[in-house]
C-alpha cells in the first residue's frame, strides 16, 4: 500500500507489518474471482467502480498480473445512484455524485454505523445501498 493511501485511511506502518500479507497473491484470487462471477453472469458492484478499477489494475501491473478489470462490466452505486440524490456541485449548476456515506444517509436517513474507509465497513454501506437502490429500482 502506498504510504500516503495507508496513512489517509489511519492505517500504521507497524499495523501493515503486523497485519498485512502480500499483495501479489491475494490481487491474484480477487481478480480470479471477478472474473469467474462475471462469467457467470455475477453482477459485481461498487461505489466509485472506475476508481478502484483504476488503483486495482495499477496494482496488478506493478505486481507483475494482468490488469484485467473493466469498470463498465460494473454496477457503480455512486454514478448510478448522482440522478437520485439531487446533491449540486459548488455553484449549483451540475449534479454531484454522492461520496458512499452520502448515498447511505440519503436512502437510509442517518448516518452508517460503522467508520468509513475500512474495507468491510465500506462493502456493507455499497451493499445497503445497492439492495435499498434496487428496491427503488434505481438499477
Amino acid at each position: 500500500i502506498h504510504r500516503k493511501a495507508h496513512e489517509a485511511h489511519g492505517i500504521t506502518a507497524a499495523q501493515l507489518r503486523r497485519d498485512g500479507v502480500p499483495a501479489k497473491p491475494e490481487l491474484a484470487e480477487f481478480l480470479a474471482l471477478v472474473a469467474a462471477a462475471e462469467a457467470r453472469g455475477v453482477r459485481v458492484v461498487a461505489h466509485n467502480a472506475s476508481f478502484d478499477v483504476r488503483v486495482l489494475n495499477l496494482t496488478a501491473a506493478r505486481q507483475g498480473l494482468a490488469p484485467s478489470l473493466r469498470s463498465a462490466t460494473m454496477l457503480c452505486t455512486m454514478h448510478n445512484a448522482t440522478r437520485h440524490c439531487g446533491l449540486r456541485k459548488r455553484g449549483g449548476k451540475q449534479d454531484k455524485a454522492p461520496r458512499n456515506e452520502e448515498l447511505y444517509r440519503f436512502l437510509f436517513k442517518r448516518a452508517p454505523t460503522e467508520r468509513l474507509h475500512r474495507a468491510l465497513p465500506d462493502c456493507r454501506v455499497t451493499l445497503a445501498s445497492y439492495v435499498e437502490g434496487r428496491k427503488r429500482m434505481w438499477w
